[in-house]
């Protein structure tokens, strides 16, 4: 049994973001480079136009087809009004999407979205013309933003294990079930940490009906408990493709014994016959060690990638703050005491 939840892979949601300058619009051709800035997070983006759509441009609409990067493209909406200095910008959309879908390619992608849809002060620049534009975001739908980023997270999790197992994946799914999702999870801290506590259903032993068993019973049922299984190598079953992570060591703090009742009659019987022990935790976790799984070379990502990696921190902290501002917001105008009144605690249990 697995708490994660299915992921489904973010639709291709415009980022709308308020403009303020103007542009000759007949300067933007083809091939120039257009650099947006994403100024709180300190990242510049450059992107080539690859063609510019005129077709709406009486209405005061041009449309940038470009390129971002290896595999992504994307789309850049310029809105306003025509004036001397040629199309004065009122607003403008971002849409970025991968053309294909490899790990590394969805992390590029949804770390870019993420990084636009959270930001409120970004920069688009076409030194080719002299345009330097400033934008601030509208407040996009946090849902969005807190998507990309469960999103970014699996792509980058595929991202180590596939350096280190030499396994590729190819495309991913539209959607990733649950129990992919807690399998690459479980993949990615043995490649990452050896040691590390994650979700448990049981551990099976079985023991014969004698001294021994009576024995081992009482270890059992004092905690922790720990279940070396140092000669069989474990593996991992991910999109059809089976992933060796070496021996496994399995601690229980907090253990107890199905049917233990049952169990203490039977091994009472010394009779000798095998008895089955199923220990299961009352947490439902359990400290995993996998000291031989597979390793991540060193240095395995260029600049680019490794830059988005190191952005993790500073996208988690603004998600943060954005909650933290919507939650604000909603208190805002109350009295001390109706504050008091929707923060205190319900008494309703949950019904679970």
């Amino acid at each position: 049994m697995s708490s994660q939840i299915d992921i489904l892979r973010s639709p291709v949601i415009p980022t709308l973001m308020e403009a303020s300058g103007s542009a000759r619009i007949p300067e933007l051709v083809p091939g120039q480079t257009i650099r947006v800035i994403v100024e709180e997070l300190a990242l510049g983006i450059d992107a080539q136009i690859l063609s510019v759509d005129r077709w709406l441009e009486k209405t005061g609409e041009v449309s940038l087809q470009v390129e971002i990067a290896k595999s992504i493209e994307g789309k850049i909406v310029l809105s306003g009004k025509y004036c001397s200095r040629g199309l004065e910008i009122s607003s403008l959309m971002f849409q970025l999407w991968p053309t294909q879908q490899p790990a590394e390619v969805a992390f590029v992608a949804s770390t870019l979205n993420a990084a636009l849809k959270l930001s409120r002060k970004v920069r688009i620049q076409v030194r080719e013309i002299g345009l330097d534009l400033a934008l601030t975001a509208y407040d996009s739908p946090l849902l969005e933003a807190s998507n990309l980023l469960r999103e970014r997270q699996t792509a980058y999790r595929l991202m180590v294990i596939e350096r280190a197992t030499g396994i590729d994946f190819g495309p991913l799914p539209s959607t990733i079930s649950g129990e992919d999702v807690a399998t690459i999870s479980f993949i990615y801290h043995a490649i990452a940490h050896r040691t590390f506590v994650d979700g448990i259903r049981s551990v099976e032993v079985t023991t014969p009906a004698n001294e021994e068993g009576f024995e081992l019973l009482d270890r059992l049922k004092n905690s922790p408990v720990t279940f070396p299984n140092e000669n069989i190598s474990v593996s991992k079953k991910l999109f059809g493709r089976e992933v060796t992570l070496g021996p496994q060591t399995v601690s229980i703090n907090d253990p107890y014994i199905e049917n233990l009742d049952r169990v203490q009659e039977e091994t009472a019987r010394q009779d000798g016959h095998a008895v089955r022990i199923i220990v299961r935790s009352l947490t439902n976790r359990a400290q995993y060690s996998l000291s031989a799984a597979p390793t991540v070379p060193t240095e395995p990502w260029g600049p680019t990638i490794q830059m988005l990696i190191n952005l993790e921190g500073q996208l988690d902290s603004k998600l943060l703050e954005s909650y933290n501002a919507m939650a604000a917001g909603s208190l805002a105008g109350l009295t001390e005491e109706e504050k008091q009144l929707v923060t205190q605690p319900s008494d309703i249990p949950f019904p679970f």
